[in-house]
């Protein structure tokens, strides 16, 4: 912007209020001559017209960008979109399978439940769609072939969490053969993967609720 472009300040009320969202709506904005200004907080160019900027939510305007680069810290917490925020729901089923065969390392409870919950309904999703394509004498042999694919395809990403997860607890791996005795040992197993992370780093790792 050319610094000799005199800036035309008008002047506001003390208190223009938005029935909406309940804030000044001339809070902090100074208009130049082109009816332009910037967002403090992550640089966009708006028309004066904006009374929060749609990338970051800032509500702090000026007649020129800032200086440095944008930091889009949003005052709005839910357009915060930050590369290191931990998946919620769903988004533990893919974090799982992009480890794929990953066995270093911990897992959280969340990571571990989320993947087992959204593991079970795929699976029961495909075993309907096997009922669906193939007849009762198919399916009497045992698993439909679409469900057994995929559950051969996500063996080593249900192994890799369940290792992790016990690393988390602060136990070997090893630990889940357990998995493999008759009632007693399912239900260890079941026990451990229930526990709470270790509240600090341990051999195999930081803990990852607060690595991240």
């Amino acid at each position: 912007m050319d610094p000799s472009r005199s800036i035309t300040r008008f002047s506001r009320p003390s208190s223009v209020k938005c029935a909406i969202f309940d804030t000044d709506l001339t809070a902090g904005i100074v208009v130049t001559e082109n009816n332009h200004i910037f967002c403090q907080n992550c640089s966009a160019e708006l028309h004066k017209s904006f009374n929060v900027c749609p990338t970051c939510g800032s509500q702090t305007f000026a007649e020129s960008p800032p200086q440095g680069p944008a930091n889009f810290t949003s005052s709005n917490p839910s357009l915060d979109k930050s590369p290191d925020a931990q998946p919620a729901g769903l988004g533990w089923y893919f974090a799982v399978l992009k480890k794929y065969a990953e066995f270093g390392g911990r897992a959280q409870r969340a990571e571990f439940w989320f993947f087992q919950l959204f593991n079970f309904i795929v699976s029961v999703g495909l075993g309907v769609l096997d009922g669906i394509f193939f007849t009762t004498e198919v399916l009497s042999e045992g698993l439909g072939p679409i469900a057994l694919i995929y559950l051969i395809g996500v063996f080593l990403p249900t192994l890799g969490v369940s290792v992790r997860r016990l690393h988390d607890t602060g136990r070997s791996g090893w630990w889940f053969l357990l998995y493999f005795i008759p009632i007693v040992g399912l239900i260890v197993f079941l026990v451990f993967n229930v526990q709470d992370s270790q509240s600090t780093a341990n051999k195999f790792g930081p803990n990852p609720k607060s690595s991240r």
